[in-house]
């Protein structure tokens, strides 16, 4: 498992949780392959044990594959740019994607599990369609809206048959084909995990923050830690963006619980024209919204023209209500 900025080797016995000889309490594959329940298990001993009060899914998959983790707010993103995103993605498998509810009013109704993480299996162009094939873990109860099974009015004859219509209408296996609209409308966010090689260069720098005595309302930014990338433009260079992913993790031990309600940890990235440190930071390149979660993910996309003036990012650690020894990487 990817744990703490590393592989580790998680070491588990032969046993699963079950009510009888054949009824487990645990994830497992209708086609008998155990590393299903195998791998829960590892990441549940790593966890605290079966008593597991839920997860991010893009938290997860970080730990499964070290892909990195990019939480989307539906209801604010970009449409358009968005969907460029994730069929391109999906169209090269660089990315993984996840999709999760937030409170729904009537479930029956909609066909959806309020508070739910439902896994996008497919992301396919077919004209003027954007359409996903979605699947609830529960491997039942499906989206009955627009392109659902029930749908009379949006399938024609054609799409049916490239899109394997009648195999999903023969029984309800929790899998089902929703347009992108109808996402944005009925799910809150959507997680994706990126292949890290998608990345030219790469450095992870392991560090320690002494809090001791910090205040947690403090301005000054002096003693917060701070890393300095530098940009090198090559003027021929037909790429006309930079992207730059910066991804914190708060080290912790096994058996500290992944949600920590009072120690929040963030970023923030200012350009700049030197490797100074910042002491006051006023206008950060992005929107810094702090996390109890042990991950916190900052992506910038750098333009070619903006770098030949602020060739370099400084990038600051934050934190709230830590004061004592802070582990990251």
């Amino acid at each position: 498992m990817f744990l703490n900025g590393l592989w580790r080797q998680v070491t588990i016995d032969d046993r699963l949780p079950a009510t009888g000889k054949n009824s487990v309490l645990c994830a497992f594959s209708k086609q008998n392959k155990l590393w299903v329940s195998l791998l829960e298990k590892a990441y549940l001993k790593v966890r605290g044990g079966y008593d597991f009060q839920g997860s991010q899914s893009a938290i997860d998959l970080y730990a499964f594959t070290s892909w990195m983790p990019e939480k989307v707010h539906l209801k604010d993103a970009d449409r358009d740019k968005l969907w460029r995103k994730i069929l391109n993605g999906t169209n090269t498998n660089d990315c993984m994607i996840t999709i999760s509810t937030s409170d729904i009013e009537d479930e029956e109704k909609v066909g959806l599990v309020g508070n739910h993480a439902y896994a996008v299996l497919e992301v396919i162009q077919e004209g003027g369609l954007h359409i996903l094939l979605v699947k609830n873990p529960w491997a039942n109860f499906r989206w009955n809206g627009k392109f659902s099974t029930d749908d009379k009015v949006n399938w024609t004859e054609p799409l049916k048959k490239k899109l394997r219509f009648y195999d999903l209408a023969a029984k309800d296996n929790g899998i089902f084909w929703i347009d992108f609209d109808s996402v944005i409308d009925n799910f809150y966010t959507m997680d994706i995990n990126w292949n890290p090689t998608l990345l030219v260069y790469r450095q992870s720098v392991w560090d320690m923050w002494d809090c001791a005595g910090l205040s947690s309302t403090t301005s000054n930014l002096i003693l917060n830690p701070q890393y300095g990338i530098e940009f090198t433009i090559n003027p021929s260079d037909q790429a006309q963006d930079i992207i730059c992913w910066a991804i914190l993790t708060r080290i912790s031990a096994p058996e500290e619980s992944r949600w920590s309600e009072d120690k929040f940890i963030g970023m923030s990235a200012y350009e700049t024209n030197n490797f100074e440190k910042i002491a006051y930071g006023t206008r950060p390149i992005n929107e810094l919204v702090l996390t109890n979660n042990e991950h916190f993910l900052f992506k910038a996309v750098l333009s070619k023209e903006m770098l030949v003036y602020n060739k370099f990012m400084i990038i600051v650690v934050k934190q709230h209500q830590i004061t004592d020894k802070f582990l990251f990487k």
